[in-house]
């Protein structure tokens, strides 16, 4: 074969790997051009920006791409500039700090009782609350309230004088945190009909003096009921009001999803739906996960009851996705003969508790387990965690509140329980199991801490709930590292709830729920931490605050 014929070879070859490239460009350029999910431009994009991401990687980025409401690039400057359109927003955001919106467990008072002694620690604290409470609502003719703790009272008992203090003119009805007490003042006891002559019951122990005067303690079921009928029925949109206040609250503080939200239990299919059209009435900046406080004795039908109600008002932002129990435990011991002030043995509240939390498990929902009481002993709440464990078949993830740190080795070999952590125990702690050095189950297994004590004055509260940038803050006080702080309010808690692939972190796929803060709490010092002011709040891409 001829030179030239070889030539001639090689060039038309050449010409043909053109042809075959240019039309390969060709192709990939109309792709791009007709709306590749890859390239299509986005509606909103962040530049200059210091991103944390809490990813796996925990990685660091200067620009993210928003479209639909999720997020479709982090990265870096040069990255992100492929998804620039004609009418993509882009913002500058000269270097300011992005985290994802915080995920908060919130404790409310959105069920019949209008107030929440719960997070109080004092009985003055206790008479404060219900004391501003009448002071702010001055028509008030009836003052209701739950959430107050036998252990908060010491060696006493609560007792109508406490209350007549405050007010003797109104019905003040208190029930304890656990649904088994009532506590009064004069005024309720003389409402509900009862004196020195009305007979106690074993559902109905009324605590009297020597000289056999009702003292303003009532404990059991029947008791329970007769001061709940008092209590006038609010319209749903009444009780449901401070859902907004909640939202007002929350957003500018940089929280995009709540959970442990508590809500009431509407059993008259009436109620339902009257609370179903007011809820689907809400255009909510922030998705909820409710719970439903249950008492211990709940039966197998209310739980389907409770079940069908709870499938029949959930939508995408609102959902009920737990129960709620606090254990009445003042009392027990290790002795499983021993009774507490229920007539509980340890064996009764074992008993009771995996049956409880088996039920609940089995209709599809969390248990949110809180044992508040001090005189709890390691071995029965071992014993219980156990159970609740043990019960959890399907990964829904129950979490414990209040566990003692002789308990965090036993949780955190489990994969599907988290716990909440009080501040009160946080000396108490090995920070290294709440940084989570070991595997990826214990990075992910402890959420922050609740607490209700101000900080230095400067902590914003709201029915004694503080802003997660107080809880950051208080954390780096006792020496946890602030990036463990950010995550257990963020990929943790979506964890906790089931999210962790829809929020939690900045990453590819997820919604862009995330905050902008005029400081950068990775860089500042520790003691500043409180200062910081949450700029804005984006929750699914959309500008909520």
């Amino acid at each position: 074969m001829s030179g030239e014929k070889l030539r001639g070879d090689s060039m038309r070859l050449a010409c043909i790997v053109v042809c075959l490239m240019l039309i390969a460009c060709e192709r990939d350029e109309k792709t791009v051009l007709s709306g590749s999910p890859t390239f299509e431009p986005a509606q909103l994009i962040l530049k200059n920006a210091y991103i944390y991401t809490v990813d796996p990687a925990r990685s660091i980025a200067s620009a993210m791409a928003i479209r639909d409401g999720r997020i479709v690039y982090v990265g870096t400057e040069h990255g992100v500039n492929k998804y620039i359109g004609v009418q993509t927003q882009i913002n500058d955001l000269k270097g300011r700090l992005v985290l994802p919106g915080f995920i908060q467990s919130i404790s409310n008072s959105t069920d019949y009782s209008g107030l929440d002694l719960f997070p109080f620690q004092s009985i003055e604290g206790y008479q404060n609350k219900i004391q501003d409470y009448i002071l702010n609502n001055p028509e008030a003719q009836m003052v209701v309230g739950r959430g107050w703790r036998m252990e908060v009272f010491g060696a006493g008992e609560p007792h109508k004088a406490i209350l007549d203090q405050i007010n003797d003119l109104i019905p003040i009805i208190m029930f304890s945190a656990d649904q088994s007490y009532v506590w009064t003042n004069s005024e309720a006891i003389a409402a509900a009909g009862i004196d020195m002559n009305t007979q106690s019951s074993t559902e109905n122990l009324i605590k009297k003096s020597e000289d056999g005067i009702p003292v303003g303690l009532f404990q059991g079921r029947k008791a329970v009921n007769i001061f709940n009928n008092l209590i006038p029925e609010k319209p749903v949109k009444e009780e449901y009001l401070d859902i907004g206040d909640l939202e007002e609250f929350v957003i500018p503080r940089g929280v995009t999803t709540l959970y442990t939200v508590y809500i009431p239990f509407y059993e008259s299919e009436n109620k339902t739906q009257e609370y179903k059209k007011y809820m689907s009435s809400k255009d909510l900046d922030v998705r909820i996960r409710a719970s439903v406080r249950v008492p211990i004795d709940i039966s197998p039908e209310r739980f389907k009851l409770l079940r069908n109600y709870a499938d029949n008002i959930s939508s995408d932002n609102f959902k009920i996705n737990a129960i709620s129990i606090v254990m009445p435990a003042t009392g027990l011991t290790n002795s499983h003969s021993a009774q507490n002030q229920l007539g509980l043995t340890l064996k009764d509240a074992s008993v009771i508790l995996a049956d409880l939390f088996s039920q609940a498990n089995s209709h599809k929902f969390q248990v949110h387990f809180s044992v508040p009481v001090e005189d709890y002993s390691e071995g029965i709440l071992k014993d219980q965690l156990d159970k609740l464990i043990k019960n959890d078949q399907q990964g829904l993830r129950n979490i414990i509140s209040n566990i003692p740190e002789g308990l965090l080795d036993a949780l955190l070999v489990r994969e599907n329980t988290a716990a909440i952590i009080y501040e009160n125990k946080m000396p108490t702690y090995n920070v290294d199991k709440l940084i989570g050095s070991g595997s990826s189950v214990m990075r992910n297994k402890i959420l922050y801490f609740a607490g209700n004590r101000r900080l230095d004055g400067q902590a914003e509260k709201l029915n004694g709930v503080r802003g997660p940038i107080s809880i950051i803050h208080t954390g780096t006080m006792y020496k946890v590292p602030v990036e463990t702080m950010i995550q257990m309010l963020t990929i943790r808690g979506a964890y906790a709830n089931h999210l962790e692939k829809e929020t939690g972190s900045l990453e590819v796929g997820k919604w862009a729920d995330f905050i902008i803060l005029d400081r950068n709490l990775l860089k500042i010092n520790p003691d500043e931490i409180y200062k910081t002011k949450v700029l804005k709040t984006y929750y699914k891409g959309r500008l909520v605050y």
